[in-house]
């Protein structure tokens, strides 16, 4: 999950990893990519 703000960098990844999603935060977009291409992520949620 790419988010700038803290409380919901927060709030979001609490509640995903309570229905046992496994959640990554970066804390922007160049953080979010560098991220994505480390991890070779299977899948991407954007909204």
């Amino acid at each position: 999950m790419v988010e700038d703000e803290p409380g919901i960098a927060q709030f979001i990844p609490q509640g995903l990893t309570e229905v046992k999603y496994a959640v990554d935060v970066a804390r922007d977009g160049q953080e979010g990519l560098d991220y994505f291409w480390a991890s070779l992520s299977r899948s991407v949620v954007t909204a």
